[in-house]
């Protein structure tokens, strides 16, 4: 690891240590800065990875210009890799030996060619220098490094020789510290600087008498006497730090002495303590024992309390295992006495609660209370569980209390009280409770809005805040009644509200009893009659107008019948010429027309007040639709002996409707005021607001007029302005509630504005137009009526009527018949497939309502399920005519749906479209 740390820290980072953690095995690599706090600095070393340190030219001893120019050229071009590889060339083969070592003296890098200068020590393998350098420059190498590390600049000694296999070599002696990896890296490059080369011992020798010859004797001897010097001076300077060394060693050595003999003062002290502390123990066990004869009190008082106690209580340690439980415990949990020392999780509770553990868990991590309401699984019983941590004497958690309180009473008492207040507080009747003194104490929110007094405002005045004066008798009565506990029945009243109104009220009052039974109060209900009797004068008055409207459908309806039965007789009458005869046949399909158009109202207003009104939504132009209305009415209106003017646009204006629909509610405004016009004129006004947002048609007369009383309720069903006995205008007061109804139906709105009787009337249609539409296709040609053939391939076509009723099934048997077509009539569904099987008819005329078992539903569905039926053209003919009826029909397999009465125009026409479907 501490090479790891070396090589992750940043050049002269910084490495923290704790306190029991050192560098080991490498202290090279790292310097310290403080021991005693374990800080050291990163040294640069060339242990790891190898340092490669390229040297100038100048130190290698030979001509820098030995290269030629155009080699040089060549080598500054090639790769920064050349010249790598020409650097170590260079530095093996040309440059001194050398080594860098630590401040330990142990050598971390060698360069080539130091075999000569260094060999491995004898012994133990060994790094360091000095036990490596030969034997003859081993002192100066010494004292050259000691000297280096002390001073720290380059130390050098000069023409020293080096004895080496038998060769004598003379060299300078450089040691250099290497400042460029770090200030306080400790690292020094010993330089072997040869000076020629070696030389043989006689060599040697010789040159050395020569050179003794000519130099002085007195100069060989001062180089020697300043080589003992410096040598001297440096084991002086060894000496004085050893010397430190021991001085401040003997110091660490005397407070240790003095540390001990503290030590042995403090032991001496601590043994005389240890006697009094003794003596101490003696008396608290005296103590202890008293404390254990009271605890044995104590804990068989608190055995009979768990015995005793009515609380179901469980001790659970730390790991929620049983400690103890009392006899109580095992209503709710089903506990043995083994079951001491179990985990609570293995004993299954008589409760339903599954949320308990995890709760028991939350206190052992929290320490808080937890508290709530658990139900035995049978329903039988209700407690309180209670989960609270188990404290110690010291204070400390040392597991879990559960206990369980029976509340089963007091949650039963408060249920019953939460529902009586519940339906108190939400009764929609108005709840005052009073006690003896007529002190109200009980003021229900039904109260409040009733009244107008808050709960607030109310409880603790008196009752009589609510009853008028004239009726103070009648409640100080009630009240006297009630004390003497009789019976009171409801009544009707009248009390007074916060604004001073009287408000029509039912009461009921009843006693209120106390837990001995003794009356301490009244509780008194009111209900609010307003509007119970405006339901009932609104329904007083319906059941009038319903009662108008019946006398008005029954004189309606009577109406026709006479010319009805008047024409029938004339026709029976054998004198009874062609001509009466034909104006007796117009008379009676006049009436009849009436019939269906009265009936017709009816339905479709009760089509309009359910919603439930079928509409053909397209895009219609409505000058031009109007003006075929205007066309249709106008002989009508100029009949009365009035004046029609009529003022419709230039261009067309168009709408989203229903051009039936829309037809048959302007109709019905123009018909109404040409009936209720005497003499005057009718003006018809046909145009747009000023925004071209809403078409705007006015319909003005000079008729009777309305009062207020009539324009309030003119549009409501069965109103009418007719109401003499003679019934001179006839009609069942539908038509305007029809008009309504299908302007509303197109998103637009009818408005009717009369000044009186007598100064006619104004109704205004308005109709949302179509915004930004070009609408040039013209209108769709109508159809014209076919003529129905009665025949097919030469024969007539047979059709099968399914009629429950004889009359109505022989007169259309007689009309079919006498328009060529082969006729039989069933009186049921049964006899109708019977028949069908015979005569295989084209077209079957089916009544929905028929005797049996089978209706005209069940016809159709047995027509379509047999195979030799199949092409049969099935139309159904009934008197249900809503829009589900036809719905259904046609699911049922009817091909159309007729609405009776139909004429035989209508019914040939049906028929003939038909032809050709199979």
């Amino acid at each position: 690891m501490t090479h790891l740390f070396h090589y992750a820290l940043r050049p002269g980072g910084y490495l923290f240590l704790g306190p029991s953690e050192n560098i080991v095995g490498a202290p090279d690599l790292f310097r310290a800065l403080d021991k005693t706090h374990r800080i050291f600095q990163r040294n640069e070393t060339l242990a790891r990875p190898p340092l490669s340190i390229p040297l100038p030219a100048a130190h290698l001893g030979r001509p820098a210009n030995v290269v030629s120019l155009g080699t040089a050229a060549r080598l500054g071009k090639e790769a920064p890799a050349s010249v790598q590889v020409l650097e170590r060339l260079l530095v093996q083969h040309f440059s001194p030996a050398w080594v860098v070592i630590n401040s330990h003296g142990d050598v971390v890098y060698f360069s080539p060619r130091t075999g000569r200068y260094l060999e491995p020590p004898p012994g133990a393998p060994s790094t360091n220098l000095i036990d490596m350098a030969r034997k003859s420059i081993r002192l100066d190498l010494r004292t050259a490094v000691h000297q280096a590390h002390r001073t720290g600049s380059t130390v050098t000694r000069e023409d020293l020789i080096v004895e080496a296999n038998g060769e004598m070599q003379r060299i300078n002696l450089i040691v250099r510290p290497v400042r460029e990896l770090g200030e306080d890296n400790g690292l020094l490059m010993v330089v072997f600087q040869e000076l020629g080369p070696p030389r043989s011992r006689q060599e040697t020798e010789a040159e050395d008498q020569g050179s003794t010859a000519g130099d002085s004797i007195a100069q060989q001897l001062e180089s020697e006497l300043r080589m003992t010097k410096e040598h001297l001076q440096a084991t002086v300077e060894e000496l004085e730090t050893s010397n430190e060394e021991l001085t401040s060693a003997n110091e660490e050595l005397l407070s240790t002495n003095e540390e001990l003999q503290s030590s042995n003062e403090e032991l001496q002290t601590s043994k005389e303590e240890m006697q009094s502390v003794n003596e101490e123990l003696e008396t608290i066990n005296a103590e202890l024992a008293k404390k254990v004869e009271q605890l044995d009190s104590a804990h068989s008082d608190l055995q009979n309390l768990f015995e005793s106690t009515q609380v179901a209580s469980v001790y659970l340690d730390k790991e929620l295992h049983i400690k103890k439980f009392t006899p109580a415990a095992t209503q709710v949990f089903r506990l043995v006495q083994t079951d001491v020392g179990r985990s609570i999780n293995d004993i299954v509770p008589r409760f339903t609660d599954s949320n308990l553990p995890e709760s028991v868990r939350d206190v052992v991590r929290n320490f808080g209370a937890r508290e709530r309401l658990v139900q035995l699984a049978d329903g039988s019983a209700t407690y309180m569980a209670r989960i609270l941590p188990y404290r110690s004497v010291s204070n400390v958690i040392d597991g879990v209390v559960l206990t369980f309180v029976d509340v089963t009473a007091l949650t039963r008492a408060q249920t019953r009280q939460a529902e009586l207040a519940a339906i108190v507080e939400s009764s929609l009747d108005a709840i005052v409770a009073h006690d003896p003194d007529g002190i109200i104490t009980t003021w229900n929110a039904s109260a409040a809005r009733m009244f107008g007094y808050n709960a607030q405002e109310a409880v603790g005045k008196s009752i009589s805040l609510i009853v008028p004066p004239e009726k103070h008798a009648e409640s100080e009565n009630l009240h006297a009644r009630v004390r003497r506990g009789e019976l009171v029945e409801p009544f009707e009243s009248v009390r007074l509200t916060r604004e001073g109104h009287r408000l029509p009220v039912s009461i009921i009052v009843s006693a209120i009893r106390n837990t001995q039974g003794q009356i301490s109060g009244a509780s008194a209900s009111f209900r609010d009659l307003t509007d119970a009797l405006r339901a009932k004068e609104t329904l007083q008055s319906e059941i009038l107008h319903r009662d108008q409207f019946m006398a008005v459908l029954s004189h309606e309806l009577r109406g026709p019948m006479a010319p009805l039965r008047m024409s029938l007789d004339v026709l029976r009458m054998p004198a009874a010429s062609l001509e009466q005869a034909e104006k007796a046949k117009a008379m009676m399909e006049r009436q009849l027309g009436q019939l269906t158009n009265l009936v017709d109202q009816l339905l479709d207003v009760s089509r309009i007040s359910r919603g439930k009104i079928a509409m053909d939504m397209k895009v219609v132009n409505l000058t031009q639709l109007l003006t075929a209305v205007v066309d249709d009415y106008r002989v009508f209106i100029e009949s009365q002996g009035l004046v029609f003017n009529v003022k419709l646009p230039q261009g067309g204006l168009w709408v989203h409707g229903d051009s039936t629909r829309l037809t048959q509610a302007v109709g019905n405004v123009l018909h109404n005021a040409g009936k209720f016009t005497d003499q005057g004129s009718v003006d018809f006004d046909l145009g747009h607001d000023e925004s071209r947002r809403w078409a705007v048609l006015i319909v003005r007369d000079s008729g009777t007029g309305m009062n207020p009383e009539q324009l309030a309720d003119l549009f409501q069903p069965f109103r009418q302005a007719d109401r003499t006995l003679d019934r001179t205008k006839g009609g069942l007061g539908l038509g305007l509630v029809l008009t309504k109804g299908l302007i509303e139906s197109h998103g637009g709105t009818v408005e009717a504005h009369s000044n009186g009787i007598g100064s006619g009337s104004q109704f205004t249609i308005r109709l949302p137009l179509i915004q930004g539409a070009r609408m040039d296709s013209p209108e769709p040609a109508r159809e014209a009526t076919k003529a129905a053939p009665s025949k097919e391939n030469g024969e007539p076509w047979r059709v099968l009527v399914v009629e429950d009723n004889p009359d109505a099934g022989d007169s259309l048997r007689f009309a079919l018949e006498l328009s060529g077509y082969e006729v039989r009539v069933a009186p049921d569904g049964n006899t109708a497939l019977e028949l069908a099987q015979k005569i295989k008819p084209n077209v079957v005329l089916c009544d929905i309502g028929l005797p049996g078992s089978m209706d005209g539903y069940a016809v159709a569905a047995a027509f379509r399920a047999d195979p030799a039926l199949t092409n049969t053209h099935l139309v159904a003919l009934t008197g249900y005519g809503r829009e589900q009826d036809q719905s259904r029909a046609l699911k049922a397999g009817f091909e159309l749906h007729l609405r009776k009465p139909t004429d035989i125009a209508a019914l040939r026409r049906a028929i003939a479209s038909l032809r050709g479907r199979r």
